[in-house]
């Protein structure tokens, strides 16, 4: 998965060129590129019903492994002690959370805050069989 809201047309048709990526898009123009093999035009306009247009469009909730990988670069996380990442964590959450996983690649840490609940609940709505998972 790879999301910016400020990437060029060009940009977007030269990353998934690149790499092999499927283009999701409300704009038919990008779809109507030669370059752009692999694309599917989302007709949702609220991001949840994007969201599951998309998961049963391309048959998704089966190989969907919510908070695996990093927000931020796509890599694999990865679970670490809490001792480990303690003198990177803001205050609060060194008091509040247990749990957490780190990202190799960027070195990002995560913890079922917030954050994590706001994105469960919205998954538990999309996912079935309660395959939103965890960290």
């Amino acid at each position: 998965t790879l999301y910016d809201n400020h990437f060029h047309d060009d940009d977007i048709v030269a990353i998934a060129e690149h790499d092999g990526r499927i283009v999701l898009t409300r704009d038919r123009e990008l779809l109507k590129r030669r370059a752009v093999t692999h694309g599917c035009y989302v007709h949702a306009l609220k991001s949840e019903d994007q969201l599951r247009e998309i998961v049963e469009r391309l048959d998704l909730a089966r190989s969907a492994r919510p908070f695996t990988l990093c927000l931020h670069c796509n890599t694999p996380l990865h679970p670490v002690d809490k001792a480990s990442v303690l003198d990177r964590l803001p205050p609060r959450v060194q008091v509040l959370y247990e749990h957490f996983s780190t990202c190799d690649a960027c070195g990002r840490v995560y913890w079922e805050g917030s954050h994590w609940r706001n994105m469960r609940r919205l998954l538990d709505g999309v996912l079935p069989n309660n395959n939103a998972g965890g960290t």
